[in-house]
Order: C-alpha cells, then structure tokens, then sequence
C-alpha cells in the first residue's frame, strides 16, 4: 500500500548526458539540457488479480501523468503513462513510481520488455 519510487540502474539510449542518480533523486532521471521534453513510462505486475495497480511519472516531486487500474484477474498487469510536453531545467529530476494494494508484496515481472521511464528531448524552449 506505499507508493515505491523504480530504481534505474541502465541508460538504454542516451545522446545527451541524461544522469540516472540513485542517491539524490532515489531512481530520478536528471535533466542535462533545459528544454522541451516529452517523458513516459510502464510497467509490468507479475500476476495477482487482487486490488489496483498504479503509475505515476513525478516532476520534481509533483505528480504530472498517472494510470490507476484495476489488477488483471488473470495473468500479468501491464501499465503506461505518457506526458504532453514539458518545458524542464538543467538538474530538473523526473521519477516513475508504482502503487500497488493486494494485500502483500508484490513485484514486477522479471525480464518483461516494457519497463521503462525515457525522456525524449523536443527542442529548446521558446
């Protein structure tokens, strides 16, 4: 029933410095450049078909996009959540967090292709 910030340990693709901290910013990506960005992420629950499941990418600690849904009666539970375009500053820190309420631990689903927090850079800000 605690909101649990992902730790990100790999940068998969990278061209500008992005800087995964997992002192500071508890799993935070940090933002190299000031500009336009456009942030998502997703998760995958292994299975359990009891309560929600949640996803939250967090600006600077304020909640920006979430998904909340109900867990799959059967089989995994995978969620996405998408921004629209954020105008973020140099050492800005964007998170993904996950929420989850059956009652026990519960993890993510080991090896699942589709566990990611990315922040694609637009263009610089008008």
């Amino acid at each position: 029933n605690l909101v649990t910030t992902l730790p990100w340990d790999t940068n998969v693709y990278d061209t500008d410095a992005m800087q995964i901290s997992t002192v500071a910013t508890s799993g935070g990506l940090i933002f190299p450049t000031t500009g336009v960005y456009h942030l998502e992420a997703a998760v995958t629950f292994v299975q359990n078909g009891a309560g929600q499941r949640g996803l939250r990418i967090e600006y600077n600690s304020t909640i920006i996009a979430l998904s909340y849904v109900e867990a799959a009666s059967s089989g995994i539970t995978g969620l996405y959540v998408g921004t629209d375009y954020l105008v973020a500053s140099t050492a800005d820190v964007v998170k993904a967090t996950v929420f989850q309420d059956c009652g026990t631990t519960l993890s993510l689903a080991a090896n699942a292709p589709y566990q990611f927090l990315s922040a694609h850079w637009i263009g610089r800000a008008a």
